[in-house]
């Protein structure tokens, strides 16, 4: 995995970059990013985490890192839950990342 800073330098003459994850959908927010952080861990410890998946610190990686993130979640959490979090507070996320 290339760092962030290696690629913006890498593409910082391009015309334009489209960007993309890994199932085609691409938006501002990420709804598991919002659950996680109202429901979790929190963005400060989210974000802490998943630096250390760029910079490759401690060994960490994707799946582990995911896991710790979504095991962060409250566990009784429901899906109706969650769409009306979404719905209320991040409807931008709902057509595009929730998919």
């Amino acid at each position: 995995m290339l760092a962030v800073s290696t690629l913006l330098e890498k593409y910082a003459t391009a015309p334009f970059v489209v960007l993309s994850d890994f199932d085609g959908t691409i938006s501002t927010e990420d709804s598991n990013d919002a659950v996680i952080d109202a429901f979790g861990m929190g963005a400060v410890a989210r974000r802490a985490l998943w630096s250390k998946v760029v910079t490759g610190e401690d060994g960490a990686n994707f799946r582990d890192c995911f896991r710790t993130s979504l095991e962060s979640v409250r566990p009784n959490l429901t899906f109706d839950e969650v769409v009306a979090f979404l719905r209320k507070g991040a409807s931008s996320l709902l057509g595009s990342s929730l998919g």
